[in-house]
């Protein structure tokens, strides 16, 4: 029997030496190779590696004067070797061998004093419970990366550390990286980036995808607003949330800080899955659209739209994809612009969207104050053709939660032109209180979630604020908040926050008008449903094209429970977005407003002349129907190629003419002018009109 066990063990012996032995020697090699990949391998004073051979630089806080060891948390501090490019001289504690120092650590925070040949110094250790990720970069330096966020450098190496190993990743010589953001990206220099992998993965125990991404929440002093949305989102069951997970981050020794490894919105089987060929997520952007692939104005509403993702390059598929989406836009805009608001109704709208999607959506948005959401990162989606209309994934929200100037009272979500018509449907109204009803303990318990957030990530953001010193600093970013003066002042507001927003939110009821414009566009008929009884009424309508010059006033009639008045559109001659306010019992304040598209634009009714008098003077009007505001006149001479060009701002007659007298002796005499009319819309130069004169001047012979 003895003879049996200890030949079973010597086998045991054999196969552990077999499977573990060359794996031990790999770890070893990949610690040496990259230990000996560059003869000077620090650009600090004092660095050093860990098991795997990574390296990781020493962070020098100019103010303090002291040098921090940012390590993984991993990493057992009793074993940090602490490597000096000047010759050590003497150490408070540890022992010091070769310009190294052993055994100076035992805890987080401990610190040692360190006399070399060129001065005095002090090194501490710190270190997070947070997963880690370091990013060994290839053939590129975050330098050159910073130059460029849209450049895309591939070859590089990721490596994951989880305290339990359980999710440990290393994923060598094929990631690709590169930067992201929009103002964060111009604004911070914490930045965010985007990483692919050659194939799908899962980081940190998420859905496997290829691309991830490393959000620096460089605006948020808590860096938990994100967190706390996209939780609060995916306990509301929103079709696609991204999920994430906390981090520090080094990246070729230099650690960058806390970050938020995130999923990227996106199609796909593990992100949001849509189905269709033509299936597409679409933003409404009015910030950076014209950065993007794929844009269009949607003229019904005077938005921007790009194209966010589709899963083809075919250039025939996109132009589709974005006819269906801008015609499903249409179809559900003009509805809710001709509807009277009592007539919404729920029935009719899921025809046209996905109507819990869009509670979901205002509900977020408007309880966390995302001012943001509404004129960037305002996603939509479509799943082809015969797919409603969606809101969502919801995306970006480190300015929300009280970080801009706003109040915890204010309301921003019901301002917009979707949600401004759909709160004014009683239906919509009643389904958003339901749902909001049903979640309404989420939303009171985030507060209860900043503190374990801040539990998980306290120690993370204690070496994040020493790295980046910006606490107690203004904020560069137009609309955010300066930064708190602590990390525990940001999250005490955040909680304090939320608590107040809980106790006073309320669904906000609007009030809107609806117009129906005929089809040959030229007259609207507006309607205002009188649930106040109020004595008379007007409406205010104008053209966004015009600016407000075309602004008329129209008095209502009582029809059926209606105020109602027709407009004959001869009188604006624009087409594009109308805007609608309506007034009672001649008060000042407009109360409700509206909007509605014109598509037929007459074209503009201009009477351009020019005559030369006897006097020697070149006698310039402009019989215009728009009643602009300003009218200029550009005159120059046919010879000498605008030499004598000037520029004469018109005056308004009587009887409702642009003129001016040009003195001819500021031109060049006799020949051929030329006279072009212009005029400023929304702060831009419009040409209205020319016409051209021959000068010649009578002699008394």
């Amino acid at each position: 029997m003895k003879g049996r066990l200890i030949k079973f063990l010597a086998i045991a012996l054999i196969f552990v030496a077999i499977i573990f032995v060359p794996m031990l020697l790999e770890e070893n090699s990949s610690q040496n190779n990259k230990i000996n990949k560059e003869t000077s391998p620090s650009d600090s004073l004092f660095y050093t590696y860990d098991v795997h051979g990574n390296l990781y630089e020493a962070f020098f806080d100019e103010e303090e004067k002291v040098y921090y060891l940012f390590l993984s948390s991993e990493t057992d501090a009793s074993n940090v070797v602490i490597n000096s490019k000047e010759e050590i001289k003497n150490a408070s504690c540890g022992k010091i061998e070769n310009q190294k120092i052993t055994g100076a650590f035992n805890n987080n925070g401990d610190f040692v004093e360190v006399e070399t040949t060129e001065g005095e110094y002090k090194v501490k250790f710190m270190q997070s419970s947070l997963p880690s990720m370091y990013i060994d970069l290839e053939k590129v330096s975050l330098e050159d990366i910073h130059k460029d966020k849209s450049a895309v450098y591939s070859g590089n190496s990721v490596y994951i550390y989880d305290k339990n190993r359980k999710n440990n990743l290393s994923i060598p010589n094929s990631v690709e990286i590169k930067g992201r953001g929009n103002s964060s990206w111009t604004e911070y220099e914490k930045k965010s980036y985007q990483i692919k992998f050659s194939e799908a993965v899962s980081v940190l125990g998420m859905e496997r995808e290829k691309t991830w991404l490393l959000l620096a929440n460089a605006s948020d002093d808590s860096l938990m607003r994100n967190s706390l949305v996209y939780s609060m989102a995916s306990e509301m069951d929103m079709a696609f949330v991204p999920d994430y997970q906390y981090v520090d981050l080094w990246v070729d020794g230099e650690y960058r800080g806390t970050f938020l490894v995130c999923e990227k919105v996106e199609i796909g089987e593990n992100r949001l899955n849509l189905k269709n060929g033509y299936g597409a997520i679409f933003e409404h952007d009015e910030a950076f659209y014209q950065e993007e692939a794929y844009s269009f104005l949607f003229k019904p509403a005077q938005r921007h739209f790009t194209l966010k993702d589709i899963n083809t390059k075919r250039e025939s598929v996109i132009e589709n994809a974005i006819g269906y989406f801008s015609d499903s836009l249409y179809e559900f805009v003009n509805y809710l612009y001709s509807t009277p608001s009592s007539q919404i109704t729920i029935s009719e709208l899921s025809k046209l969207i996905d109507v819990d999607s869009f509670c979901k959506y205002y509900l977020i948005n408007e309880f966390t104050q995302n001012r943001e959401s509404f004129a960037t990162s305002f996603y939509w989606y479509q799943d082809g053709k015969n797919d409603v209309l969606h809101l969502g994934p919801i995306w970006d929200y480190d300015t929300c939660i009280g970080n801009d100037s706003a109040l915890y009272t204010d309301y921003y979500a019901t301002n917009h032109l979707i949600f401004r018509y759909l709160m004014a449907s009683e239906e919509f109204y009643q389904r958003t209180l339901e749902i909001y009803e049903e979640y309404k303990e989420l939303f009171v318990s985030l507060p209860a979630f900043t503190e374990e957030i801040y539990e998980e990530i306290k120690l993370s953001a204690d070496m994040n604020y020493i790295r980046w010193d910006v606490l107690g600093k203004p904020g560069p970013k137009d609309g955010a908040l300066d930064f708190a003066s602590s990390f525990e002042d940001s999250v005490a507001f955040v909680n304090t926050w939320l608590k107040n927003r809980a106790e006073v939110f309320e669904i906000q009821k609007t009030n809107t008008v609806s117009s129906v414009v005929s089809e040959d566009c030229s007259e609207m008929v507006i309607s205002f449903e009188d649930l106040n009884k109020y004595q008379s009424v007007k409406f205010a309508v104008w053209s966004s094209e015009g600016g407000q010059d075309d602004l008329r006033l129209y008095s209502a009639s009582k029809e059926d429970g209606f105020w109602v008045s027709k407009v004959d559109l001869a009188n604006h001659k624009y087409a594009g977005v109308y805007r609608i306010s309506v007034y009672c019992n001649d008060e000042l304040d407009a109360f409700a407003t509206g909007y509605n598209y014109v598509q037929v634009d007459w074209g503009e009714n201009y009477a351009l002349s020019a005559e030369v008098s006897d006097d020697r003077y070149l006698n310039i009007s402009l019989d215009d129907s728009m009643l602009y505001s300003v009218v200029y006149f550009a005159v120059w001479s046919d010879e000498n190629a605008q030499d004598d060009l000037v520029w004469y701002a018109a005056e308004r007659s009587e009887d409702s003419l642009w003129k001016y007298k040009v003195d001819l002796k500021d031109h060049i005499g006799e020949g051929l002018y030329h006279i072009h009319a212009y005029t400023n819309v929304s702060g831009e130069e419009k040409f209205l009109d020319n016409v051209t004169a021959t000068v010649y001047f009578k002699t008394d012979n």
